[in-house]
């Protein structure tokens, strides 16, 4: 049941932005993985549990994949190159600190930032932020039922970084992801 109602979320994510075929993927097979590792749930059930996920998830954002794939193959539709998503990407040592243009912490933050302010100003936790999210993570790593949160929530700051990463202003490259990256 509840795999079904994944797949009926899943599907309307790709419907309304096809980015989350790719993180709806990426959320359940973290989630998965977890309760395996924690013993929460056994290889058949999990194998029929994300079949019905995918084929809901097929059912619901069919006619969107369908238009999608009539654009391209139609030449309708836009290439991003890395350059432009580098602009909407986070830099990983601007993350864990405030904003360079926040009211009270902006000279802080300048102090321990010394990447330009273009690139810092897109994604930061702020030191609070940051502190939260490692002693949550931490606190709650000995409940095996919390393992999928904490795999998911993984996930989802994987995904917050953005397309690309950067460190005072250069683009990080890793170089077996550099077929993906020439797609």
């Amino acid at each position: 049941r509840w795999f079904a109602a994944g797949g009926l979320v899943w599907g309307a994510g790709i419907t309304a932005s096809l980015y989350a075929l790719w993180t709806g993927l990426m959320l359940l097979s973290a989630w998965s993985l977890a309760e395996l590792a924690t013993r929460q749930i056994n290889w058949r059930l999990l194998a029929k549990g994300v079949l019905v996920s995918g084929l809901v998830a097929a059912l619901v954002s069919g006619p969107t994949l369908w238009l999608f794939w009539r654009g391209m193959s139609a030449n309708l539709s836009q290439f991003f190159g890395l350059e432009i998503l580098v602009d909407r990407a986070a830099s990983v040592n601007s993350f864990p600190i405030p904003s360079v243009f926040h009211v009270w912490l902006g000279g802080i933050a300048r102090t321990l930032d010394h990447a330009p302010t273009t690139e810092a100003e897109i994604a930061n936790f702020g030191m609070l932020g940051a502190l939260a999210a490692v002693l949550g993570a931490w606190s709650a790593r000995a409940n095996k039922r919390l393992w999928p949160f904490l795999a998911c929530a993984a996930v989802g700051l994987v995904f917050a970084l953005g397309p690309a990463l950067q460190w005072n202003g250069n683009v990080l490259t890793v170089s077996w992801l550099r077929p993906v990256d020439s797609v």
